[in-house]
């Protein structure tokens, strides 16, 4: 569902959530600007196509499992993406569209069914449950970019499971469509795929944590990307599990799979 990819630069990690990152240049202490050009230099050459399950677990123990498809494509100014939901039969058809501006900032829309209509998400709609799930539409848009698209600064290198990691502090540029001030991030070194993601309140609290199952990282070609990770929301005490599969890169995909009026129609 969620991709982690590396684009132009704000923060898919990975609803993209593939975590798709280059092996960078070691150096002792690489910097802030090294480690986000190294996490967003691996997008795919035009597209990639993947299947996701999304597992999402309540505090009373309730659950609820979707699967979806993700499309996407790299644009002048990062990725866009479009995702769709395959089952359950009651949210089958169920849409979202994420497109790239650097200039206007990112233009996110979905798509109802049962409404036969699309809208357009903004503002404080953003920062909203995307499908039931503990990812927000603005998750999606932020891990979509992976590194930067605001301040990125170099945290002292730190452990995830017994592996070093190295540590970006990064402030998103558009705080007004987000819940949350700042996001941490924790790169496997070798490659820069984040294992580690917090999404921090203005005064520090952890509001969703996502935790990427390193044993799950693979490589595609020249390409590194994650099958499986959890978000966690420490507010609600919810988590959602993500499993990708089918995932391909530079398939031919539909234009209007990326064009806000026929984006829905694109199976």
């Amino acid at each position: 569902m969620l991709t982690l990819i590396a684009a132009r630069g704000r923060l898919a990690a990975t609803f993209t959530l593939m975590v798709c990152l280059p092996a960078m240049a070691q150096t002792e202490t690489p910097t802030a600007d090294e480690l986000t050009r190294c996490a967003r230099a691996n997008a795919p050459q035009e597209t990639f196509k993947q299947h996701a399950e999304l597992e999402t677990v309540r505090a009373d123990g309730d659950s609820r499992t979707l699967y979806i498809r993700l499309l996407a494509r790299k644009s002048r100014d990062g990725v866009d993406a479009n995702l769709r939901v395959l089952n359950p039969p009651d949210l089958s058809g169920m849409s979202f569209l994420v497109l790239a501006d650097a200039d206007e900032g990112d233009a996110m829309f979905t798509f109802v069914p049962a409404l036969n209509r699309s809208r357009r998400v903004t503002g404080n709609a953003s920062s909203q449950s995307l499908w039931g799930t503990d990812f927000t539409y603005a998750d999606v848009r932020q891990l979509l970019g992976t590194v930067g698209g605001g301040t990125a600064t170099r945290r002292a290198d730190s452990s995830y499971r017994g592996t070093p990691v190295h540590v970006l502090d990064l402030t998103p540029a558009e705080q007004t469509e987000i819940d949350y001030a700042r996001i941490v991030m924790a790169l496997e070194p070798t490659h820069c795929v984040p294992v580690h993601v917090q999404f921090l309140s203005e005064s520090d609290a952890v509001i969703r944590e996502l935790e990427v199952d390193p044993e799950s990282i693979e490589q595609a070609g020249e390409r590194h990307f994650a099958r499986r990770m959890t978000m966690y929301n420490r507010q609600t005490q919810s988590r959602t599990r993500v499993e990708l599969s089918r995932v391909e890169f530079d398939e031919t995909i539909p234009r209007r799979a990326f064009h806000p009026r026929g984006y829905e129609s694109v199976d």
